[in-house]
């Protein structure tokens, strides 16, 4: 079984109106960009039972006006992996994405607050609650 995890690119408060193209541009290369080509390089060695997991954000599911290149690629993300899972399925090769809250996770004492997460399976589909 292999597992493929994509990384991430966070950063500071940006609005959109300060955004620059530069900064757009290097978290979309940074975030979606890096995801495609490093699943479309790992593909070939991946075999049934193997599994991607993309790291996302729920500011990819509920927006940031303080974040907008940022929740705009995690969105991408999101979109993506629901994409690689419906290609990837009868191949036997699972595609999920986690997306926690913001957590800095540099200490104990960032992370002392966080416990008893449980991702559930559903299909895809969006549970209510």
């Amino acid at each position: 079984m292999a597992w493929l995890a994509c990384g991430q690119r966070s950063r500071a408060f940006v609005l959109a109106r300060n955004t620059r193209r530069e900064e757009w541009e290097h978290t979309f290369k940074t975030n979606i960009d890096a995801y495609f080509h490093l699943v479309q390089s790992a593909l070939p060695y991946l075999k049934p039972g193997s599994t991607i997991i993309a790291t996302s954000s729920q500011v990819g599911l509920i927006g940031s006006e303080s974040l907008p290149d940022y929740s705009a690629t995690k969105g991408a993300i999101n979109a993506f992996t629901k994409t690689l899972a419906q290609m990837l399925v009868d191949r036997g090769i699972r595609v999920n994405a986690v997306a926690p809250a913001y957590v800095f996770l540099a200490s104990e004492a960032d992370s002392s607050d966080i416990t008893g997460i449980v991702l559930p399976e559903t299909g895809g589909l969006p549970m209510a609650g």
